[in-house]
């Protein structure tokens, strides 16, 4: 049903709102804890070596610029079917309130919304990112309410600034370590 994660955001960011469209695939990566907390700006027990790797990845994926500040407000993930873009039903959004919020509903990792044990933290950042974008969401069901919110989002930041990143970017380093 979906795979969600919520960290402190303590980077010194901009307020960029740029939306970021990035390949699916790459953006599962970013599920990683080590990842997200390197995202985050916590340093969650790894070596500089590697998080200086990871740092450098996520500039050439254009999350952050070359001064390391993110670039981004929201990450939406694509496939292409049929040789068409579609937008999956997955964000990486940062918070006024210094949240990084994860949310993947492709993911089976949780598999339950009734019995979920992230289930309040859930819907409390869902509402959150409702609330800071004024939009309201309709369905009651936590997975439902996010498909939702995830098409509004995107058709309420897309007039912004759109980084469009392709196929044919080569991700080198191996980030499931």
């Amino acid at each position: 049903m979906c795979y969600f994660n919520i960290k402190p955001f303590i980077n010194d960011g901009s307020n960029d709102t740029n939306l970021v469209l990035l390949p699916y695939r790459r953006f599962k990566k970013l599920s990683n804890v080590k990842i997200l907390d390197v995202i985050s700006g916590s340093k969650g027990g790894i070596s500089k070596s590697y998080e200086s790797k990871i740092r450098k990845l996520l500039r050439d994926i254009k999350l952050y610029d070359k001064d390391g500040k993110p670039t981004f407000k929201l990450v939406v993930p694509y496939t292409f079917k049929d040789l068409n873009l579609r937008l999956e039903p997955a964000l990486l959004y940062r918070t006024a309130s210094n949240e990084l919020i994860y949310m993947d509903l492709n993911s089976k990792y949780y598999t339950h919304c009734e019995t979920c044990v992230v289930r309040e933290d859930c819907v409390n950042a869902l509402k959150l990112i409702a609330k800071e974008n004024g939009i309201k969401v309709t369905h009651l069901s936590p997975n439902r309410a996010w498909a939702e919110l995830i098409e509004k989002l995107v058709k309420k930041i897309e007039d912004k600034n759109v980084i469009f990143k392709s196929e044919l970017f080569n991700f080198r380093h191996k980030l499931t370590n």
